[in-house]
């Protein structure tokens, strides 16, 4: 009998392994496999014979991704999100929305993504979305698991230079709140269509661009106020996504309302 949210079922050894995922749409799951490497006598001839008992032991991990059509960050490079008036705010709410969504699931599992930027949230195409795509987050490569009581990571100084946090860069401390900066950051640069970094002048290195952040005439002041809280230095009047979510989803409901109205 199927078990809800089960994506696979397999033997490893001794041990039945259980793959599953809660129906969460903002983050971007995957489902995997394990395969032997050697597949007959011939190719386990090139490993160590000396210990015939390690040849059980080679194994190789397949990830199964979900499909997504783009990144964020390539969308924005084709000017997806620039066109304008209404059309571009409801682009930029609904899909920062998804991402929110997806940051607070992570939060609520005591996971600190670590590395969130553009490149990193994926989009794909979804026709029961009001914009026609569902906004992913994806590339758990520098994420940290918290534990049960714990509020922040020391030591953690990994992340994407113009995205991270001041404490992490400096301090090597991480918490939530600096997956909130990162958002921010996100924020701004999806309303203006400009980074927070530029090409240095006479070099190949880059430099904080000095026009971030930078928010056009169409981007009410409710979501920049929320974005420069996102990204303020002091962690304590940063917001966290519960508030995050709540005030993007009140700016939602003022399009809806808007619309039905015939408001435009």
């Amino acid at each position: 009998m199927a078990q809800p949210w089960l994506l696979s079922e397999f033997y490893f050894g001794n041990m039945n392994i259980f793959c599953t995922m809660p129906d969460m749409p903002q983050v971007s799951t995957y489902h995997y496999d394990v395969k032997p490497v050697c597949h007959n006598e011939d190719d386990k001839m090139g490993l160590d014979v000396q210990n015939p008992a390690a040849l059980d032991n080679y194994w190789k991990l397949f990830l199964v991704l979900e499909y997504c059509h783009s990144s964020l960050g390539f969308a924005m490079q084709k000017g997806l999100f620039n066109r304008g008036g209404n059309s571009s705010f409801e682009s930029v709410l609904y899909t920062l929305l998804d991402v929110a969504k997806g940051a607070l699931y992570l939060h609520q599992h005591q996971i600190i993504h670590g590395d969130i930027k553009p490149d990193n949230i994926l989009l794909k195409a979804d026709a029961t979305s009001r914009m026609g795509w569902t906004a992913k987050i994806s590339d758990f490569g520098m994420s940290t698991k918290l534990e049960p009581t714990a509020s922040h990571a020391s030591n953690h100084r990994l992340g994407t230079p113009f995205y991270c946090a001041p404490e992490v860069a400096t301090d090597g401390h991480t918490t939530k709140a600096s997956d909130v900066f990162s958002f921010g950051v996100v924020m701004s640069e999806l309303c203006s269509g400009a980074p927070p970094f530029q090409k240095a002048q006479g070099d190949s290195n880059f430099e904080i661009n000095p026009a971030f952040p930078y928010f056009p005439s169409y981007v009410p002041g409710a979501l920049k106020d929320l974005a420069l809280r996102c990204m303020d230095a002091n962690i304590s009047e940063r917001p966290n996504f519960v508030e995050i979510v709540s005030s993007l989803q009140a700016m939602e409901e003022s399009i809806v309302l808007a619309g039905s109205s015939g408001v435009k």
